[in-house]
Parts: structure tokens; C-alpha cells; sequence
């Protein structure tokens, strides 16, 4: 009887600390998109490259074929010419859902807000969007995203 009262203790103690550390690093997902977000919001261009391993692979809103990123100096080339052009960003997650496997988290939810021509045009962005990050060195990084957009509310 006290074996199985045992038994039955350290399965709830294991199941309580797995579900905590889960929620945790399901908090940390959280934080890394919306750090994500808000690093293009405001121009960051190392900060969005850092966000991506190299060879980050994107099905981008436009419905243009699948992009590849290079290292970092590229993608920080490339979102530097972004932000001179005067292209401005304000996009906000919505509805994040995080699913974590080991080192893979997989995050489904939208992305709201606008995007600003180097023009001045603004253009309301309202996508669906899943996006794979992998845990390495302990920091999750975005290897894949898949935007879209929604058709209907």
C-alpha cells in the first residue's frame, strides 16, 4: 500500500514539473515570436537575422515560390536595404498557439497590422501563419514560416 501511495505521489510530482517546464517554454516561444515581431517593427535588422538559422526556409503571403535564407550577413543585408527603402512595418501576433516537441516548437496563429510602402502606402496585413523553430544552443530559432492569407474572419 505505502509502494503504490508512492508510486502514485512521484507520478503526479513528475507530471506537475513536466507540465510546468512545458508551460515555460511555451512562454519562451511566446516571447521569441513577439520579440520576433518587434524587432521588425523597429528596424532591427541583426535582431530579425539573428532570429533565423541559416537556410531558414519561408512560404511567404505573396504566394511566391519558397524563399531560402543565407548567413546572417545576407539576411542583415537584405533587411538593412528593406528598412532604407523607408518600408515600415506595425505587425502584432494573434492567437499564438505553441506545440513543443523536445527541441521543436511549432507555432500556428496570425499576424495583424500594417506594412508601408517606401511610398508612404500602407497595406493592411491580416495572415494566417506557422512557423517551425528549433531549439539550439539553448535559444529557439525560426528554420521555417509559412504565411498566408486569410480569406475570412
Amino acid at each position: 500500500m505505502r509502494f503504490q501511495f508512492a508510486v502514485s505521489i512521484s507520478i503526479l510530482i513528475f507530471t506537475g514539473l513536466t507540465m510546468a517546464t512545458q508551460t515555460g517554454e511555451e512562454d519562451e516561444v511566446t516571447a521569441v515570436m513577439d520579440a520576433h515581431l518587434g524587432a521588425i517593427n523597429n528596424g532591427k535588422s541583426a535582431a530579425i537575422a539573428r532570429h533565423h538559422l541559416p537556410g531558414h526556409s519561408e512560404f511567404g503571403a505573396t504566394g511566391a515560390k519558397l524563399g531560402i535564407s543565407g548567413p546572417f550577413e545576407e539576411q542583415f543585408a537584405r533587411n538593412e536595404a528593406i528598412f532604407k527603402s523607408g518600408a515600415a512595418f506595425d505587425w502584432h501576433n494573434k492567437d499564438l498557439r505553441v506545440q513543443i516537441f523536445d527541441t521543436t516548437a511549432i507555432v500556428t496563429g496570425y499576424v495583424v497590422g500594417t506594412s508601408t510602402s517606401p511610398e508612404g502606402t500602407p497595406t493592411t496585413v491580416n495572415n494566417r501563419r506557422t512557423t517551425v523553430l528549433i531549439k539550439t544552443n539553448g535559444q529557439w530559432k525560426e528554420i521555417h514560416v509559412h504565411n498566408s492569407v486569410l480569406l475570412e474572419e
